[in-house]
């Protein structure tokens, strides 16, 4: 008889947790999106430029990750994920249809791309992800992860911060900081962070220790997006210096500045830059 309450007890824990992650799920749909209609597996092999014996390259790897699409034939992808790609391969994760693809636009300053289907009849019946370009402070966000079998595994955290900072290859740009629990599954590079049924980021780094996620936020894709459309990209401007804050007492004292004045002190100019 107690083995037949534990049995029990145990298909009720169960299907409870099975409710609660299709009650997530129903919940994000209700907002006008369904993960596994709106992103793809992408798979890139790769083959990087030796640059010693520029005649010949490394040997190819293999890199997976995830794409979100947010255009008819439009995946946004980060831009490491494409980087020195020979071969770009798309999977739908309702159906698991392949395709492959090929890099529409990239920046590897802000790390975005945009892919593009090479059979764009692969995609019929997915549904584009709407940009959010604005956020704040205490919004709530869901990360749009996968199972092995293409079962989405939802994710909640909330936006804790907003702030300037570097970007893997060069430059410090806007960022979102999230706090959240992420479970790390596979093809998690790329991932989509979803605010209110709209995509408010990408994944650019996350730290399991403090349980903190940064994003290339939705300001800084669209314009990134807006950049790309007239097929001449011109990338993000820069006033060509560098400055730092005038709160410590000392650098203000080497700046000359009276106590009733503020500002900042420009620590370098960029020769043939526009400052």
């Amino acid at each position: 008889m107690p083995a037949i309450r534990v049995f029990v007890l145990l298909l009720i824990v169960a299907g409870l947790s099975s409710a609660c992650r299709s009650t997530g799920g129903a919940r994000q749909s209700a907002h006008g999106a369904q993960p596994q209609l709106s992103v793809l597996k992408v798979s890139i092999t790769s083959q990087r430029h030796d640059f010693l014996r520029p005649w010949q390259k490394g040997s190819p790897g293999t890199r997976d990750g995830l794409g979100t699409l947010v255009q008819p034939n439009g995946i946004l992808v980060t831009a490491n994920m494409v980087d020195d790609a020979t071969f770009i391969q798309l999977e739908r994760v309702d159906t698991g249809t392949q395709v492959t693809a090929h890099v529409k636009a990239v920046d590897y300053t802000c790390n975005l791309a945009l892919l593009e289907a090479d059979n764009e009849a692969v995609l019929a019946g997915m549904q584009p992800v709407k940009l959010r370009e604005h956020s704040h402070i205490g919004d709530p966000v869901t990360t749009w992860q996968f199972e092995d079998n293409g079962t989405p595994f939802l994710t909640n955290g909330e936006i804790r911060g907003v702030d300037i900072l570097p970007y893997p290859l060069e430059g410090a740009y806007l960022s979102y900081q999230v706090e959240i629990s992420l479970a790390r599954l596979n093809n998690s590079t790329g991932l989509p962070v979803i605010s209110r049924g709209q995509l408010c980021g990408l994944l650019l780094n996350y730290n399991a220790g403090t349980r903190s996620m940064n994003l290339v936020p939705g300001p800084i894709i669209a314009h990134f997006m807006e950049d790309q459309a007239d097929g001449h990209y011109d990338g993000f401007p820069r006033a060509g210096f560098t400055f730092e804050s005038l709160t410590d007492p000392q650098l203000r004292a080497h700046a000359g500045l009276p106590d009733d004045r503020d500002g900042v002190f420009v620590s370098y100019i960029r020769p043939g830059s526009p400052a």
